[in-house]
Parts: C-alpha cells; structure tokens; sequence
C-alpha cells in the first residue's frame, strides 16, 4: 500500500466524497490557490484518493506523524533558496536551475511551487522530491506521483517552456526516475484535474467552470 504519510486512516478509500457542495462549504481559504487555483498537491492527494482529499479538505483531519515531519524536512531544505522562472533562451548553455519556482496558470486552474526546474534552452524539466524509497513496481513510482509531475509540466508549457519530461527524486534512495510526459499521462491528468476543480468550487464559480469545460472540450479527458 502507498505510504500517503497524512497521518490519517484512510482505511475507506474507496468511498467518495459525501457532495460537491460538502466540499465547498469545507474547504477554507488556506487551502486554496492564489486567485481560487487549485495547488498541485492537493491534485496529487486527489488522485491517490478522493475520500482521503474530503478528510483532509472538508473535515480538516489531519495529524502530523514522523513522515510528514520528514517530508517537510526535505522540502524545506529545498526551499532555502527561491528563484523565479529563466526566460527561454537559445543556444547550448548548461542547465540552470531553478528552485521553489511558484507557477499558476488561469486556464489550467492549477498553481504550484515546483521544487527544481532543470533548463536548458526553452527546455524544463521539473523534479519533484520525494521523502521515501523508489517504490518497487514496474513504473518506478506511482501514479498521484507522475499526475503530479505531469501537473506541473503543463504548468511549465503555459509559461512558454516546452517540457517533455519530470523526474522524481527519491530522498531516501537517493535515486532520479524519469517520468516521460506521453500522450496517455498528459490525458489521465487533465482526466484527474477535472473532479476536484468541480469539488473545489462546488460547481458554483463561472470560471473553474469554463477551465473544466475546456479541459473536456479538449478530448483528453
């Protein structure tokens, strides 16, 4: 089973959130985005599990165990130093790297702080790191994992970069696994990100609306 670190018992993850509106009258202000966007992780938490997400997000359930401690340890370290995005460039200059790079994009409903951008060019390549053991399954990682990094790639092309990968990076492995961003990745995230932009508001909010309904316009969805 996914270590989820919440410290919550999710032993029912198969039951979905109560309602729509349950969750909009749940979720607070801390927990959303700038401009009402949808964080990253909290997409990631979605895809590993919704019951999870409505625990987390409505009934504000939440307890800190030695692996969210960890966790936040190692983004911490992370964050220490925060850059903003490189302008696209030409030409055959090593990577730069970027750090703790805050994204959002109107369209895509999302925002995130990306932990590492690798560029090169008009090339990005965001790591995300992660706290635990390369999992030991075919992937070399899970799927709320690779939605994530996905996620966060989309972000990047919607800033004028072009990202064909992430890779995620295992803390306590030390190990990078290559996530190639394929056609069928990039559907199963726009896939997941349509249910909790709808949740998010409530079905209430004329622009999560129009991001939703462009996003299954798409037929990626």
């Amino acid at each position: 089973m996914i270590d989820d670190g919440t410290g919550i018992d999710a032993a029912s993850h198969d039951h979905p959130p109560e309602s729509a509106a349950d969750l909009d009258r749940g979720l607070s202000a801390a927990n959303a985005g700038p401009a009402g966007l949808l964080p990253v992780r909290m997409l990631n938490e979605y895809a590993y599990c919704p019951r999870l997400f409505h625990l987390m997000h409505v009934e504000g359930r939440w307890a800190d165990n030695v692996f969210t401690e960890s966790g936040r340890e190692v983004h911490r370290r992370v964050d220490e130093a925060s850059d903003l995005l490189p302008t696209p460039t030409g030409g055959d200059d090593p990577p730069a790297i970027g750090r703790s790079v805050a994204l959002g994009d109107e369209a895509l409903g999302l925002t995130a702080k990306l932990d590492l951008v690798e560029i090169e060019g008009d090339l990005a390549t965001p790591v995300e790191t992660k706290r635990g053991k390369v999992p030991d399954n075919a992937e070399r990682s899970w799927e709320p994992e690779r939605v994530q990094v996905m996620a966060q790639g989309l972000l990047l092309r919607a800033h004028g970069l072009r990202s064909e990968s992430g890779v995620l990076y295992f803390a306590a492995s030390r190990t990078r696994v290559d996530i190639p961003f394929t056609a069928e990745l990039e559907a199963r995230t726009l896939h997941v990100l349509a249910a909790p932009l709808r949740l998010f508001t409530g079905g209430g909010d004329a622009t999560a609306n129009r991001r939703v309904s462009a996003i299954e316009r798409s037929g990626l969805h």
